[in-house]
């Protein structure tokens, strides 16, 4: 009985062993569980446009090489004037994509602001991304005018004859007079003389109550109003 036990306990000991020796026993480190920070240098024009709500969102997401899916994402709530920084901490080591995007409540992308790649590792990382325009015309067209503008306002039935279609927007509105003659659809650095502005900003305004439309939206227009309503 006891021969027999310890001979069982001696074939336990020899397995047990041979794991150990053959490294078995411990799984493999996996490197995504490695973190470092990632800083994204440049200057933002138009910085005082980063949403501040839950509706919109300026979020960075790391990707790995060739994947679709992020390993990492981070809401950034401000970003400074001039030349700055905006630091991403615990960024996976096998990551080596980012993407800086404006996005919804449920951070679908909205806009790209930028991206960049760098090196995978442990070492901390730093991507210089020069200017940057956060108040690009297309960021308005596709935060704006598709979510709230587009299904009124599109080339089909278009309402007051109002067409906000991506690739003609722009002539259609800024220094354009309304249907009605009231007024300059968007009058560059004139926010008073805007009349879309106005329209957006007047809580009286049926336009300003509709459900997709979301406090950055109007601040993004007025902001891109501001410095001068460019096309680019």
């Amino acid at each position: 009985m006891n021969r027999t036990w310890l001979a069982i306990c001696g074939m336990i000991a020899a397995v047990s062993l041979q794991s150990c020796d053959s490294g078995d026993i411990y799984p493999a480190e996996d490197p995504s569980a490695m973190t470092r920070t990632l800083d994204i240098r440049g200057t933002f024009i138009g910085n005082n446009t980063v949403p501040s709500d839950r509706d919109r969102k300026l979020m960075v997401f790391t990707y790995p090489e060739g994947a679709g899916e992020s390993n990492r994402s981070v809401r950034i709530n401000s970003i400074g004037d001039g030349e700055t920084t905006v630091s991403v901490s615990l960024v996976p080591s096998n990551a080596s994509n980012f993407v800086m995007a404006i996005t919804d409540q449920g951070n679908s992308v909205m806009y790209e602001i930028c991206s960049g790649k760098f090196e995978t590792g442990t070492a901390d990382a730093e991507v210089d991304v020069g200017n940057v325009d956060m108040l690009a015309y297309n960021r308005l067209q596709t935060q704006l005018y598709d979510q709230s503008c587009t299904s009124c306002h599109g080339s089909a039935n278009p309402s007051a004859g109002l067409v906000l279609d991506a690739g003609v927007s722009y002539m259609n509105t800024v220094n354009h007079a309304t249907a009605n003659g009231s007024g300059t659809i968007i009058k560059p650095f004139d926010i008073p003389a805007s009349v879309m502005a106005s329209k957006l900003g007047d809580p009286d305004d049926f336009h300003s109550r509709f459900s997709t439309l979301k406090a950055n939206d109007t601040e993004l227009l007025r902001a891109w109003i501001l410095a001068g309503a460019k096309s680019d």
